[in-house]
């Protein structure tokens, strides 16, 4: 039963457990590792132009606080029509739905790539089966990629992009001095001239994930601190303008600083063919919004496609404690999928 990937918490067995399962409907392939990573590739025929490649990840974040669970949350329960469990939205479900779809054969070449490695530093996952996939030729009219898109109801939602993303970390140097004859010079007090900077729009969103300091003392004006930020944003324009809002504010701060860059992530847009999903084109109607928030995703490795989407569950639960979705919900999904690959 494909719900048993839920129960399977070694990535490289719950792959083989896949491989398995799409071997007995036709489906070819291998496990392709790189630095202790693992990732499945497959393929539906010996073709090198790929009508439709899905796309997904086996690996998820980590619990938490196991002792919030109401069970091992790397088995599965059922609870009132819902299925609960680590990664059940980000993104087994979406496996178990789009393997619910291939049950029975289709004229269209299909490939399915399973990361292992999508939720950490994503470097040995995707990153490197696209590169195989390119140096072995492989052309791929459309990528549809499982990410939990979808807001209210399935399919509500839908991406052919995402913004970029950034970890910085801004260093400030002042001096120590006593609280109460103010004969330092307080890098945290600094920290105000940022307010400004920190409102939200669509182009660019920052925020504060931590700031330290290099003592916590209370009649001690401390010598250092450090603001991490991360950025999310639309264009890599908007980010460059604000690395320079800062250089300048900086600069009026009187203080030594310095900004670090942690991670950077390049944003992401497709064009969406709607012909090469002209099954399911009647449901792109008003209703149904594109937008690019979110996290990042797999997706920024396969813009060598010639088009993208992602498609998944609601997001509701995702990374949650007690993480869920609805059987109706995968189902529904499946439906979805499986209109996709006809």
């Amino acid at each position: 039963m494909i719900y048993d990937i839920l129960s399977i918490i070694n990535n490289i067995t719950a792959l083989k457990f896949l491989y398995k399962t799409a071997k007995k409907i036709g489906f070819i392939g291998k496990i392709i590792k790189k630095n202790n990573i693992y990732n499945l590739i497959l393929f539906n025929s010996n073709s090198k132009k790929i009508d439709i490649l899905f796309v997904s990840h086996i690996d998820v974040v980590n619990e938490g606080k196991m002792k919030n669970w109401s069970h091992f949350p790397y088995y599965y329960i059922k609870k009132n029509k819902y299925i609960i469990s680590r990664g059940i939205v980000d993104m087994k479900g979406a496996i178990i739905a789009f393997f619910k779809s291939i049950r029975t054969k289709f004229k269209k070449k299909l490939s399915i790539l399973i990361s292992g490695d999508e939720e950490g530093e994503a470097k040995y996952g995707s990153r490197i089966v696209s590169k195989y996939l390119k140096s072995n030729r492989y052309k791929i009219n459309l990528s549809l990629i499982g990410e939990p898109t979808s807001n209210k109801k399935i399919f509500d939602t839908y991406k052919t992009g995402r913004r970029g993303s950034s970890n910085i970390i801004i260093n400030l140097k002042g001096k120590q001095g006593h609280v109460a004859y103010n004969n330092g010079k307080n890098p945290l007090e600094k920290i105000f001239f940022f307010k400004d900077i920190f409102k939200k729009n669509t182009n660019l969103n920052v925020s504060i994930v931590g700031i330290k300091s290099s003592n916590i003392i209370f009649n001690v004006t401390p010598e250092k601190s450090k603001i991490f930020l991360n950025i999310r944003f639309q264009k890599i324009k908007f980010f460059n303008i604000f690395i320079k809002s800062i250089i300048k504010i900086l600069k009026n701060t009187n203080l030594k600083s310095s900004i670090k860059k942690i991670s950077f992530i390049k944003p992401y847009v497709v064009k969406l063919n709607k012909k090469k999903i002209k099954n399911i084109k009647k449901y792109f109607n008003k209703s149904k919004k594109k937008n690019y928030l979110g996290g990042t995703s797999d997706g920024r490795f396969l813009t060598f496609s010639k088009s993208i989407i992602e498609i998944g569950l609601r997001n509701k639960y995702i990374h949650c404690t007690n993480e869920k979705c609805s059987i109706k919900d995968i189902k529904k999904l499946s439906k979805i999928y499986k209109k996709i690959i006809s």
